[in-house]
């Protein structure tokens, strides 16, 4: 029978590499959007931005496109011939723990282009919210690896070095009832 620790040790690792490893989002249908966007646009991408956020390892990078709006088909009629500043979101790298998480918005216009945006407030429905028209390409953000995370980010480590604690302690702990529970049968 295997010990304790082995068990404990066992149900982990199963409980990890069961869970998802993407918990993404389900593309919204054509009507969906349109009924969910406060402001449905046609525009063309003059410029962007971005920051990049890292929480618990994992790397989101906030996108800005500034965009020229050339036709409104749902909103205030007054932003046409304006610049207006949309927000997008975009998973750049997963955690090495690999947690439940969405990607963000798929695809994200790059300058020059032209997108039909369906939006709430001045965020992008994710994740499909933006819809790329003729000729249009998409921003290159890169997928890094999740592996950097642990190079970049020392707390990372805590939860790994705290866990090969305790499953250290647990061991030399059953170890050493073990070796008194032998003693005291051979005494």
């Amino acid at each position: 029978m295997l010990g304790r620790p082995v068990l404990l040790l066992t149900l982990i690792v199963a409980v990890v590499t069961a869970a998802p490893v993407s918990a993404d989002i389900p593309r919204l249908s054509p009507d969906e959007l349109q009924r969910r966007a406060d402001v449905i646009m046609i525009g063309k991408v003059q410029s962007y931005r971005t920051e990049s956020h890292v929480r618990e390892g994992e790397e989101r990078t906030q996108v800005f496109l500034d965009v020229l709006v050339e036709s409104l088909e749902k909103g205030k009629p007054e932003a046409v011939g304006q610049i207006v500043q949309i927000r997008c979101d975009r998973l750049t790298r997963r955690s090495p723990f690999l947690l439940p998480t969405h990607l963000g918005n798929q695809p994200i216009p790059a300058p020059g282009s032209r997108a039909r945006f369906f939006l709430v407030g001045q965020s992008a429905l994710p994740p499909n919210g933006i819809e790329l028209l003729e000729g249009a390409t998409e921003l290159d953000l890169p997928m890094q690896s999740p592996w950097l995370a642990l190079l970049e980010w020392p707390l990372v480590l805590l939860p790994a070095a705290a866990l090969a604690l305790v499953v250290l302690i647990a061991s030399a702990l059953y170890r050493r009832r073990a070796k008194r529970r032998a003693d005291q049968t051979n005494a």
